[in-house]
């Protein structure tokens, strides 16, 4: 026994829709303001350093060391004594690599 067709809930007829344009008139879909270029950056990009002698990366991470300190703000600048042991562990890197 085939069920019977339900029933619509809403009308099949659409109520007109009042039109927001005039017939014939034109609106524009573009942007009104361009919109910013972005700020060049402030460092160029660099092509990745591949070496990986002792040498190299110690030379590296010295650089990243020197760069930060000077980024770092005075008033949060390290304590004494963590400089001191950064700048031992270093030289005791440079010695031991020295020998190698």
């Amino acid at each position: 026994m085939p069920l019977a067709a339900p029933r619509p809930v809403a009308p099949l007829q659409p109520k007109p829709i009042t039109p927001l344009y005039e017939v014939g008139e034109r609106f524009e879909t573009f942007a009104l303001a361009p919109t910013p270029a972005a700020a060049p950056q402030t460092a160029p990009i660099t092509a990745p350093e591949t070496v990986a002698t002792v040498h190299s990366l110690l030379d590296r991470l010295e650089r990243g060391i020197a760069r930060r300190s000077q980024a770092a703000a005075p008033e949060a600048a390290p304590p004494a004594d963590a400089a001191q042991g950064l700048g031992n562990t270093l030289e005791m890197l440079r010695r031991m690599a020295v020998r190698a």
